[in-house]
């Protein structure tokens, strides 16, 4: 589970005490209710995560945080049954390519509303660009987002990404399922790759290695990935290291299914691939124009799909 505190303090603050509890949703025989505290710190930008057990699949569980006066929005989640137990059905939503500027996010309030087993974000969660894009605002659907520049340091990936926990889809989306996600680029900058990205200019912009270790710090950090989280009782945890990209991972829904979420950007790109409209248009010729080749009109698929 996770959440975010805002200090009233910001200048001065250094730790707030911060106590969670998760409930049944419904009064259930034999299943306990969990609690516990712990410090959200500076250097985790107050985000706090925590890795609670034991929990019983099946459950429908509620669960808030609160320091003081302050209390969280109230949370739901259920763990799904372990590989080889009975499921009927799965329910899940995703998600990509979440530009603040270019619209709202009234999908993110849709399945909010959906009772989802969980909800995917394939990448994109958020996006470096500065209020200069769309260049023309006439085309944006938001007048502004925060910090109006290209995000670089990690203070500038921390404002943006608290500045998109602000919309009101996305927390409902947050505290109605648990959530899976994984980067593409724009989590730290268009065409990113292993060792540098095509919207990196490092005369200007400083050292690439840099401003990746800071996009994946507040990736982590403003994410409740399992990334830096805090086991029931315990302490909080470092930043999260180089091993954050190590994030090919496997979960299991019973007998009925396995996602395999893997990492194709930090890891797993060498180089980014130049393939340009141009190059799509002339391959797509050619295997129209091969010996053999079926012609358009005999493609699988209906009308509208040839």
């Amino acid at each position: 589970i996770w959440t975010r505190i805002t200090p009233r303090e910001t200048a001065s603050a250094t730790s707030l005490p911060l106590s969670w509890r998760i409930w049944p949703s419904s009064t259930q025989e034999g299943v306990a209710n969990l609690t516990g505290e712990l410090p959200a710190r500076r250097s985790s930008d107050f985000t706090v995560k925590v890795d609670a057990k034991p929990l019983q699949w099946g459950v429908r569980y509620s669960f808030q945080f609160s320091s003081g006066p302050a209390f969280s929005q109230v949370g739901t989640f259920q763990l799904p049954p372990p590989s080889g137990e009975a499921l009927n059905r799965l329910r899940y939503a995703f998600f990509s390519c979440s530009h603040w500027r270019w619209g709202t996010f009234a999908a993110y309030r849709k399945a909010s509303l959906e009772q989802l087993d969980f909800w995917l974000h394939l990448g994109d969660f958020i996006y470096e660009s500065g209020q200069r894009y769309p260049s023309d605002p006439k085309m944006a659907a938001r007048p502004s987002v925060d910090p109006p520049w290209e995000i670089v340091s990690l203070e500038d990936y921390r404002r943006r990404y608290a500045w998109y926990r602000t919309d009101e889809d996305l927390q409902a989306l947050s505290a109605s399922a648990p959530s899976i996600s994984m980067w593409d680029d724009h989590e730290v900058t268009n065409d990113v790759w292993m060792g540098g990205a095509a919207n990196h200019q490092p005369e200007k912009e400083g050292n690439f290695s840099v401003r990746k270790a800071a996009a994946l710090q507040a990736y982590h950090e403003w994410l409740p990935t399992r990334v830096g989280a805090v086991p029931a009782g315990g302490e909080a945890a470092a930043a999260p290291s180089e091993d954050a990209q190590t994030t090919w991972r496997r979960y299991d829904f019973g007998d009925l299914a396995t996602l395999l979420m893997l990492e194709t950007r930090l890891r797993g790109r060498t180089s980014q691939l130049e393939f340009t409209g141009g190059m799509v248009r002339k391959r797509l010729a050619e295997i129209v124009a091969a010996p053999g080749a079926p012609a358009p009109d005999r493609w699988n698929g209906t009308d509208l799909e040839r």
